[in-house]
């Protein structure tokens, strides 16, 4: 795999100034650098390299890679430069470098790239990142991620923090650092509990279960974790969140042997189990649904929910916001007078995601039909994790139910339901629709 991941980017790096990629978490980032960097000096006769990171150990690390590839390659003609990005400065020159090697460039804005850039026009580039980025996903030119994951979501963080202080931990740090003779290792978290320090990483996966090339990589990077966990000033635990199902004889194993913890995704139900909020960010959180899943206690007792941790879900808070909805919505007039229909839009809107967004895929609001005619109120794909979504997947061949609000001062004629008909389109598994009315259909529609 990594020789395809060269030969993809050198061929791109050939044809254009600037190449963009995305490289997952365990993948070998590094060693894919060392091959570039090594067919840059092979096939000139003479460069001039500048790498840029964002932290100290990094640049060791480079150092490292560069005198690896001098001691192999005799003769060489190469002048290099290895620069952490809050340390650019206007007297330290960046021009006239054949090329620019930005790692972890999710960590400058676009300006300060640009910049960059200007000074070194006909330089060519290569940017690697790993976590979704807004400016970056734009130019991006190649992804690599392991079949079946998904990079984690920092938009999922909070949700994480939560399921940690659930369980007791009251330190949280995001986005460290771990290094021992110059093996660098980034977490998502380091979370205390007392004097339990450990160390998180969060690997999102579409299925429920993976295969057994994952479960390989899995136990790769928890071995990787260990070696610079180990010989730390204090005593760190490891543990892998996973949003899928991990056979329990594996957690055991792993547990055991590298102290290690697994929390699959039947852990992460018992931790959130009785948090109604916690439960539907969880829901939403992966692909598939969850449901009938069985909810299972980590086999690592500090990852327990504490004994006087009241387990119970607040009900007055949920009573509380069915009564506001529900006044929300009697409060509206009917018809488009004040935009009343906008309203009734927007209020039928928010009850669906607050009575079903859990056994969606997703939301879309005001999407347009294929043929720009008409625009949905609402479009949801159905993740089929209740009997009557599965009816619906299993007997009407639909993944995808539209919503149509009809916020009307009188009851629907045929008409208006055969306008909501032309959103159907079978191809496009897009076969039921629901109409929300204050009214109900005339009673000559058939």
């Amino acid at each position: 795999m990594k020789q395809k991941i060269v030969d993809e980017i050198l061929k791109h790096n050939n044809e254009n100034n600037q190449t963009v990629v995305q490289i997952a978490t365990g993948i070998g980032k590094y060693s894919i650098i060392e091959s570039l960097v090594t067919e840059f000096i092979q096939n000139k006769r003479f460069i001039r390299l500048l790498i840029l990171t964002d932290r100290y150990e990094l640049q060791i690390q480079f150092q490292q890679i560069i005198q690896k590839i001098i001691s192999k390659i005799k003769p060489i003609n190469l002048s290099y430069k290895i620069e952490k990005y809050d340390e650019l400065k206007e007297d330290i020159c960046l021009s006239g470098y054949n090329y620019i090697i930005f790692d972890n460039a999710d960590s400058i804005s676009k300006e300060v790239y640009e910049t960059i850039c200007k000074i070194n026009e006909e330089s060519k580039k290569i940017l690697f990142y790993t976590r979704k980025n807004e400016w970056l996903d734009e130019m991006r030119n190649f992804q690599y991620v392991f079949k079946h994951i998904e990079t984690y979501d920092i938009n999922n963080e909070d949700m994480y923090i939560d399921i940690f202080r659930r369980i007791g931990f009251d330190n949280i740090k995001r986005q460290v650092a771990i290094e021992k003779d110059g093996i660098i290792m980034n977490a998502d978290f380091e979370i205390t509990k007392g004097e339990n320090i450990v160390v998180v990483n969060v690997v999102n996966y579409k299925d429920r279960f993976v295969s057994k090339d994952i479960i390989d990589n899995i136990i790769t990077n928890i071995i990787l974790l260990k070696r610079v966990t180990m010989f730390q000033p204090k005593s760190i635990q490891i543990c892998l969140i996973l949003t899928c199902e991990i056979d329990d004889k594996i957690k055991e194993g792993l547990y055991e042997k590298y102290n290690a913890t697994i929390l699959d995704i039947r852990n992460l139900i018992y931790i959130c189990q009785s948090n109604n909020k916690l439960i539907e960010q969880l829901e939403k959180s992966v692909f598939y649904p969850i449901n009938n899943i069985k909810a299972e206690v980590p086999i690592n007792k500090i990852f327990e929910i504490p004994k006087n941790y009241e387990m119970q879900i607040d009900i007055k808070e949920k009573e509380y916001k069915t009564k506001r909805l529900i006044e929300e919505l009697l409060n509206i007039k009917p018809g488009k007078q004040d935009k009343s229909d906008k309203e009734y839009e927007k209020t039928c809107t928010k009850i669906i995601k607050y009575l079903f967004e859990s056994e969606f895929t997703q939301m879309k609001e005001q999407l347009e039909t294929d043929d720009d005619l008409f625009i949905m109120d609402l479009i949801c794909g159905i993740k089929g994790s209740k009997s009557f979504w599965r009816i619906l997947i299993e007997h009407y061949n639909t993944r995808f139910i539209v919503f149509e609000y009809k916020n009307y001062s009188e009851e629907l004629k045929q008409n208006n339901i055969v306008i909501t008909e032309k959103y159907l389109f079978n191809s496009a598994l897009r076969n039921v629709a629901i109409v929300i009315s204050r009214f109900r259909i005339f009673k000559k529609c058939n």
